[in-house]
């Protein structure tokens, strides 16, 4: 598992908006590079695979992006999800996983 974490986690973009922890992808970067993080990150990600998931990874901010046009109407306005950066990762490992 920790292959494959540290393998999505260099293949992710460093200007990707964190969640509600704040913790962008560079600063995961630096804690992976200590091993108790690694093997925390490994009982973690164990545990989510078997659906115990920190409660971090239920949260998510919804975020309203104005598009062009008129910003009174709701049709120029889009929506996203942030979600913390390591629930981030472990849906990009399951993902690759496919």
């Amino acid at each position: 598992i920790l292959d494959d974490i540290l393998s999505v986690l260099k293949a992710t973009p460093t200007n990707s908006s964190p969640g509600m922890d704040g913790l962008p992808y560079p600063l995961w970067a630096r804690l992976f590079s200590h091993l108790t993080v690694q093997n925390l990150a490994v009982q973690v990600y164990n545990d989510a695979m078997h659906g115990v998931f920190p409660p971090s990874w239920l949260e998510t901010i919804l975020v309203l992006l104005s598009k062009a046009g008129d910003t009174t109407s709701l049709r120029n306005w889009r929506p996203i999800s942030l979600i913390s950066c390591d629930a981030k990762l472990f849906t990009k490992m399951l993902t690759s996983r496919l």
